[in-house]
Formats: C-alpha cells, sequence, structure tokens
C-alpha cells in the first residue's frame, strides 16, 4: 500500500464513504442495475429529514442554553405518527395532520425544556472536566446557582 492510500485510509471519515460503497454496490447487484433513479429519489427524500433534524438541533443549541437535545429523532417519529392517526388516510385531513404534528412537536420540546430547566442541567462543555460515564464534556448536577432563564 502507497502512503497517500495509508494515509487516506487512517482518516476516520473515510470509512463512512466505504460503507455508503458498499452498501450501493450490494443494491446494484442485488437489483442487476435496475432502479438507480429510483434509489437516487429516495436518497434526496430522505436527506430533507437529516436537514430537519439539524436545523432542529442547530436550534435547541443556539436558542438555548447550549443543551443538546437527543430527542429530535424520537420526536419526528412520534409528530409522524401521531399525523398518520389523525389523518386516518384521508386526504382531506392532511390541515388537520400537520397541525396535530406540530402540537406533538410543540409539546415534546416543551416537556423537554422543563426537565433540564427543573434539573438545573449545565450545558455541554468541551472544557469541563469531569469523570462522567457519558464523557468528558457532560456535566450534570443539582447546583443551587440562578436557574436557567427561559431565551424564548
Amino acid at each position: 500500500m502507497t502512503g497517500g492510500v495509508q494515509t487516506l485510509f487512517m482518516r476516520p471519515y473515510i470509512w463512512s464513504f466505504v460503507g455508503a460503497g458498499a452498501v450501493w454496490l450490494a443494491a446494484v447487484a442485488f437489483t442487476g442495475g435496475y432502479g438507480a433513479g429510483g434509489m437516487l429519489t429516495a436518497a434526496l427524500s430522505l436527506s430533507v429529514f437529516t436537514v430537519v433534524v439539524g436545523v432542529g438541533q442547530m436550534f435547541v443549541i443556539t436558542l438555548g442554553p447550549g443543551n443538546v437535545d437527543l430527542s429530535l429523532p424520537a420526536n419526528i417519529g412520534l409528530a409522524s405518527a401521531v399525523a398518520m392517526k389523525t389523518m386516518g388516510g384521508d386526504d382531506r385531513m392532511v390541515i388537520v395532520g400537520l397541525a396535530a404534528a406540530i402540537a406533538c412537536g410543540l409539546l415534546v420540546g416543551l416537556a423537554n425544556y422543563l426537565l433540564i430547566w427543573a434539573r438545573r442541567f449545565r450545558r455541554v462543555s468541551s472544557s469541563s472536566r469531569s469523570t462522567s460515564p457519558m464523557g468528558a464534556g457532560f456535566r450534570s448536577s443539582r447546583r443551587p446557582a440562578s436557574p436557567i432563564s427561559p431565551t424564548f
């Protein structure tokens, strides 16, 4: 192996590309090469959800006290299920389903905020020194100092 290839395989991000390539090759082998347009369309359609989660996480970090909310994917799944059950397969109920999904997301977000506020979780900080099993940046305490004030 040459030095350049060896250096490339030492990079941690390369393995996600190798994995994606392996999945693509398996899909092409399984379908006999048919359906590449469908796979591309599905990948682009599902990438929207990744953007939604990323923007939601950005709002949580920048508008709040700096906490990271790991419940966003579960919240999206719950809101989707609530919307689908509310609509019941009726196309005329799309607006009602959308309103139910937004209300569900707002309720879960409010519950998360209230838990952070009540438990007084400190923000995630890479400069904190902790022996927590959650990692070096995680600090949680019931400090008696001033509570986290709402920022919205």
